[in-house]
């Protein structure tokens, strides 16, 4: 699979994107999967974990020789001048013969739905209405 970016086509103010920042922040990458940083503002952190892991990408999270949780980053929400994006950066995939296309292509649409779903999941959970054309422009 390749690295690529995933447009959200939903304009942000700056002074939303922080608001989605600081509740990634308190969020934390161990609890829901998310960080940022205040001398990073315009990226937010994106981890795949044990337990909300696509199924495709599972084994890439966990190891057998691991105890407790783990996550790894796989994608950063951009903010690109109030464009915000995904910045993808998904597991690596096994090479062809072990996969075939068809499965490839299939781990990347379930990888994608998931990274839809996170910024989905903190826009809700930062309180910001997530319907294009709903995010009052300020």
């Amino acid at each position: 699979m390749q690295n690529r970016n995933l447009n959200f086509d939903l304009p942000m103010t700056r002074a939303q994107w922080r608001e989605l920042g600081e509740r990634a922040a308190s969020l934390g990458p161990h609890r829901s999967g998310f960080s940022w940083q205040a001398d990073e503002p315009e990226v937010i952190h994106v981890y795949v974990r044990d337990d909300d892991a696509p199924s495709s990408f599972h084994r890439d999270v966990v190891s057998d020789d691991q105890y407790g949780r783990t996550e790894r980053e796989v994608a950063r929400f951009m903010f690109n001048h109030g464009d915000p994006y995904a910045d993808l950066e998904p597991p690596r995939a096994p090479d062809e013969p072990v996969i075939t296309e068809q499965q490839e292509h299939a781990m990347e649409t379930e990888y994608e739905h998931w990274v839809r779903n996170k910024w989905h999941e903190l826009l809700r959970d930062s309180g910001l209405h997530y319907e294009r054309g709903h995010i009052p422009q300020g």
